[in-house]
């Protein structure tokens, strides 16, 4: 979730501070008001309770793969998200923010950095991916201190990026219309100290808007597309050799048999095309000469745990694209004023707002359907069984 998109409530993206000049958008009606408060009533405490028990699931976990550590880091994200989203909606819903200087200076970028955090853990996770399948980096991080220094570091990555709007953020009050219940609107926006008092966003908060956009939802999103590219070369390569392979050992078997001349019992011989063995199986057993027996079978559990969960990420980035990538290109447009809002502008970026809200709750759902871990691990707890 990007700050502007909760604070602009002027015409066409602009405030004319001190000018009481404020565009009326569409009134929404009350019935569609209604039904999208409870849907996001219900999509808020979804994503309370679920990602709770992957936080908690992980917290049971006697070993702690390093997948299943950047999917709880995940998860506290997506909740640090959720308990900001009443905050954001309210302002959306009054068109005035209520919450004083300290809550604008914490609550929307606190939301920011947290959307950062939640595109950089899946990008992560799809370098974890090809990890795992290329047997390439498979001892990166090679600690547990490794691991907490990499979820340290998506987290300072986060909040640097959105350090301006915790420095920055301030409410500015204008002349309310006529037509509200205010006397004064307040608006929680980025404020620099060279920007014009009467002009919102300026050009300052434009430009850095769009570098953090780039920086914190195109970069990540690339290296997603990468990593899966990569990942079907590498599976498609792998197929292509033991098919040839298999071609291989049939040739000979047909020349030898022309050769001798005698009657082979095909059944009981070795089978022309060999059963594929997972890369991730490979990965293991390029290390089984280097490890002793215990640890040759707890890495060998680990890299089952970690693809049993890496199996279903297709779907989490899927969501997170769909959901994520429509308010993005919205907000991009708008700041590269490629588009004007108009009467219509506010009603579109607000639902196209909430639809960032679903992967919070759609993703712990994903973990408890396609994860075997999660769905004993929430089953248990859901039961609460020991």
């Amino acid at each position: 979730m990007n700050n502007s998109s909760v604070s602009s409530n002027c015409v066409n993206g602009s405030c004319k501070v001190g000018s009481g000049n404020v565009e009326q958008p569409f009134k929404e009606p009350t019935e569609l008001q209604v039904f999208s408060l409870i849907l996001l009533g219900l999509v808020i405490l979804t994503s309370l309770l679920g990602n709770i028990l992957v936080i908690k699931a992980l917290l049971e976990m006697i070993r702690k793969p390093f997948v299943y550590c950047l999917v709880t880091n995940l998860a506290v994200s997506e909740l640090i998200n959720t308990i900001c989203i009443p905050f954001a909606v309210s302002y959306l819903e009054m068109g005035t923010w209520v919450y004083g200087d300290f809550l604008c200076k914490i609550m929307i970028p606190m939301q920011v950095t947290s959307a950062t955090v939640v595109t950089t853990t899946i990008a992560m996770i799809s370098i974890r991916r090809f990890q795992l399948v290329t047997s390439r980096g498979m001892n990166f991080p090679s600690s547990r201190k490794g691991m907490w220094l990499v979820i340290l570091g998506i987290w300072m990555f986060g909040i640097a990026t959105s350090l301006p709007l915790f420095i920055f953020h301030q409410v500015v009050r204008v002349s309310g219309p006529a037509s509200t219940d205010y006397e004064s609107l307040s608006f929680c926006v980025e404020r620099y100290p060279s920007d014009s008092p009467y002009e919102w966003p300026s050009k300052t908060s434009s430009r850095y808007s769009i570098a953090r956009i780039f920086l914190c939802f195109v970069a990540p999103v690339l290296i997603m597309i990468i990593s899966y590219g990569a990942v079907t070369v590498n599976i498609k390569k792998h197929i292509r050799h033991i098919a040839k392979s298999a071609r291989g050992r049939v040739d000979s078997m047909q020349s030898n048999t022309r050769a001798t001349d005698c009657n082979i019992d095909i059944r009981a011989s070795s089978p022309p095309y060999p059963q594929m063995v997972p890369l991730r199986d490979i990965a293991t057993r390029s290390q089984e000469d280097k490890t002793s027996s215990p640890a040759r079978t707890e890495m060998k559990a680990l890299l089952d745990q970690e693809s049993d969960l890496i199996r279903m990420f297709y779907i989490i980035i899927f969501i997170f694209i769909v959901f994520y990538l429509p308010f993005q290109i919205f907000y991009l447009l708008h700041l590269l004023r490629l588009v004007e809002e108009g009467k219509y502008g506010f009603f579109i970026r607000k639902y196209l707002l909430l639809l960032t809200c679903f992967p919070s709750a759609l993703h712990p759902l994903c973990y408890g359907t396609k994860s075997r871990f999660y769905a004993k691990a929430f089953k248990k707890l859901i039961l609460c069984k020991r």
